[in-house]
C-alpha cells in the first residue's frame, strides 16, 4: 500500500522545519542566537514578513524567546519547549535511528497505557460497545494506505473517549495526533500493517468480554498492545537504516 504524497511545504514551514532542526540537534547552542530577521530573510531568500512568521512559530513552540533588543536566542528544548515540537525533534532525529525510534517508543508507551486504562474502565459492558467499534475495527483491514488507517484509529480513541468524562486523555490524544499528522514516518510505522492494527483490536474487545480477571485481564491488554507497538518500532528503525 502506498501512502498519499505528502504536501507542499510552504515557506514558513521550510523555515521553522529548518531553524527547529538546527537547534534540536545542538547546532544551535542554548543561549545563543539566531541570525537577526533580515538575515534569515537574506539566507533563505524569503521576505522579513515570512522571516517573522516563522521566528513567530518558533517562539510558540518554546525553542526561541524573541525580545526587542535582545535578539533572537536559543531555549533549552528539554526543559521549555511545548508538546508542538515533537514532530519537529521526530525529523531531528531520522538520521539516528535508535534516537528516534526510543523517542517513538515512549511516546507509544505513554498512549498504550492510557489505552488500557480507558478501556478497563469504560462506562459500558464490552458487549454493549462491540458494536459500535466493530465497523472501525474492520475498516482496518479495508484501510488502503497508512494515513487512512491512521484515522480509523484516531477515530476509534475518539469514538472511546467520547465514552469517558477524563478530560486528560483526549489531551493526551491531541498529543498524539499531533505528532502523527506532523511525522509521515511515525505513520508508517505505526499503520504499515493494518490487518495487525485490526487484530490488535479485535483481541482487546475479546478479552474485555472474555476475561474474568481483572489482573488478568490488564496484563493481556498491555501485551496486546505492546506487540503491536514493538512491531512498529521495528518497521520504523528497518525504514531509517536503510533509507
Amino acid at each position: 500500500m502506498e501512502p498519499h504524497p505528502a504536501p507542499r511545504r510552504t515557506l514558513v514551514e521550510h523555515l521553522v522545519d529548518d531553524l527547529a532542526r538546527q537547534i534540536l540537534r545542538g547546532e544551535v547552542a542554548v543561549g545563543s542566537h539566531l541570525p537577526t530577521m533580515r538575515q534569515l530573510a537574506h539566507d533563505y531568500g524569503v521576505t522579513v514578513a515570512t522571516a517573522q512568521r516563522a521566528v513567530a512559530r518558533l517562539e510558540e513552540m518554546g525553542l526561541i524567546s524573541a525580545r526587542q533588543g535582545s535578539g533572537l536566542k536559543v531555549r533549552d528544548a528539554r526543559r521549555e519547549a511545548g508538546p508542538g515540537v515533537l514532530p519537529h525533534w521526530f525529523a531531528a532525529l531520522t538520521d539516528a535511528p535508535a534516537q528516534a525510534a526510543s523517542l517513538l517508543g515512549d511516546v507509544l508507551e505513554l498512549r498504550r497505557q492510557i489505552a488500557v486504562h480507558l478501556m478497563l474502565n469504560l462506562p459500558l459492558a464490552p458487549e454493549e460497545l462491540q458494536p459500535a467499534t466493530l465497523d472501525l475495527v474492520e475498516g482496518f483491514r479495508r484501510a488502503q494506505n497508512p494515513e487512512e488507517a491512521m484515522e480509523i484509529d484516531l477515530m476509534m480513541a475518539r469514538t472511546l473517549l467520547a465514552l469517558s468524562p477524563q478530560v486528560a486523555y483526549g489531551m493526551m490524544l491531541n498529543l498524539f495526533e499531533q505528532l502523527l499528522r506532523g511525522s509521515p514516518l511515525a505513520i508508517g510505522a505505526i499503520y504499515g500493517e493494518p490487518e495487525g492494527n485490526a487484530a490488535a483490536y479485535r483481541a482487546a474487545f475479546t478479552t474485555l468480554r472474555d476475561e474474568p480477571s481483572p489482573g488478568r485481564r490488564r496484563a493481556k491488554l498491555e501485551s496486546l498492545l505492546e506487540h503491536v507497538d514493538r512491531r512498529a518500532l521495528d518497521r520504523l528503525m528497518e525504514t531509517l537504516e536503510d533509507a
